[in-house]
């Protein structure tokens, strides 16, 4: 696969005779000829399709159209514009605005700089496409404490339209995407970014790139630090608290409920980014008991993050940090005797992100708003084979990691599920 792809990039950016030959038919890319002038970028595109139950794709050429009225747009001069063509005759309008889909912290897993031609060329030179130039293109941020490493690549595939961007990307483009062989790695949320173009980078023809007109497409903005699951940590059952409110939305008149909690079960709440575990160590949130027959006490509860886990072999492996737990600070972990139910508020500011630099120190980024939460306790434990985070094993999660042999029986049944990524929708019943 390697020698030919080498081979295509070899004729693209070779003699004569193979650019006449490309440019009387363009068999090997599949794009239509290349227009004369300048190499342009025509739109900066972002896919996140790990974070969610549903793919984020973001593209910063659309337009909000609020801003478009239908008179603005009835008005003869402004009809063939591209903000008035888009917003009332294509199908999607502005749905990948960065208005109406603005990108995740996972959206530089594939992030793409989409020309109108192939740049084959950077300072007069051919570049592997497999590793364009440091210099030829990188992402910077506005205030962040850094950026993970990332890949480039010359991507010849995709064309001007496609049908679903979130399956058909378009192109040609140099994407970028951010090595996750850490799984804290990422965009830090709430932060400005852009991408840098060097003026250098040219198509076949060395028809430099036109920086003025690109400028404007290349910057984006990540979305704040937010809550996206809420439940057991099951990865089959909790729910996307993000795109509904079925479940609650976090306030005080509308907390995040959860139904039928195992006295030994912890909370969780899984996050669209890493939260670091050293503010939480501090954490106990006062959280009001009440009993069936209407008595009312009250329990500290401690909150962790899933700082490792565990692998097939028994070793030990960094985790994402990206799950929330919350477990009762009893003697045997378990919710009070009794219990019906429990609740309680995280107060806005106690979570901090990551800072995407060597050690991943705690960042500047936080939950902006209070977080409560209500439970509905059973009166018996998780039983054998429960899907759900255990608080054994939510408090493992965040402690230093050990060898299998010291875990202990908590993690037998449910510790792969505590620190697996959750998935799917709650089927619990509404509180």
């Amino acid at each position: 696969m390697r020698s030919r792809k080498t081979l295509l990039y070899s004729l693209l950016a070779g003699s004569a005779l193979s650019v006449v030959a490309i440019s009387c038919a363009d068999y090997l890319t599949g794009q239509v000829l290349e227009p004369d002038g300048p190499l342009l970028v025509t739109k900066l595109t972002l896919l996140d399709k790990t974070s969610r139950d549903v793919a984020v794709f973001t593209d910063t050429s659309l337009p909000d159209c609020k801003q478009f009225s239908a008179e603005y747009c009835a008005v003869e001069a402004n009809r063939t514009s591209t903000e008035c063509r888009i917003c009332y005759n294509d199908v999607k309008k502005d749905a990948y605005s960065p208005t109406k889909s603005p990108p995740t912290p996972d959206s530089a897993s594939d992030l793409r700089v989409v020309f109108n031609k192939i740049p084959l060329k950077w300072n007069g030179s051919a570049y592997s496409p497999d590793a364009a130039p440091e210099g030829a293109i990188r992402l910077e941020c506005d205030g962040c404490r850094g950026i993970p490493s990332y890949k480039r690549q010359l991507d010849v595939s995709g064309s001007s339209l496609s049908y679903d961007p979130r399956d058909i990307p378009y192109g040609p483009s140099l994407k970028l995407s951010i090595d996750k062989s850490d799984p804290r790695a990422s965009l830090e949320p709430d932060t400005s970014f852009r991408v840098y173009l060097d003026t250098g980078l040219a198509d076949r023809n060395d028809n430099r790139v036109d920086w003025q007109a690109a400028a404007s497409l290349l910057r984006f903005k990540t979305e704040p630090l937010r809550v996206l699951r809420m439940g057991r940590g099951d990865s089959t059952t909790d729910a996307w608290v993000y795109a509904s409110s079925k479940y609650g939305d976090g306030s005080s008149g509308s907390p995040y409920s959860i139904a039928d909690l195992p006295r030994d079960s912890a909370i969780v709440l899984r996050l669209n980014a890493s939260t670091h575990p050293d503010p939480l160590t501090s954490l106990k949130l006062p959280a009001v008991v009440r009993r069936a027959d209407g008595t009312t006490s009250s329990v500290d509860v401690l909150v962790g993050t899933n700082v490792w886990k565990r692998n097939s072999d028994g070793t030990c492996a960094q985790d994402s940090q990206r799950l929330v737990y919350f477990w009762p600070d009893t003697v045997d972990q378990r919710w009070p005797s009794g219990a019906v139910e429990v609740s309680f508020t995280l107060a806005a500011g106690s979570l901090k992100d990551l800072a995407q630099v060597a050690g991943f120190p705690v960042g500047k980024h936080a939950l902006g708003s209070d977080i409560s939460v209500r439970a509905r306790i059973l009166t018996t434990d998780a039983p054998s084979g429960y899907a759900g985070t255990t608080t054994g094993v939510a408090k493992k999660a965040g402690m230093a990691c050990a060898q299998p042999s010291d875990m202990g029986s908590d993690l037998g049944t449910a510790s792969d599920a505590g620190v697996a990524d959750m998935g799917g929708d709650m089927t619990a019943r509404d509180m």
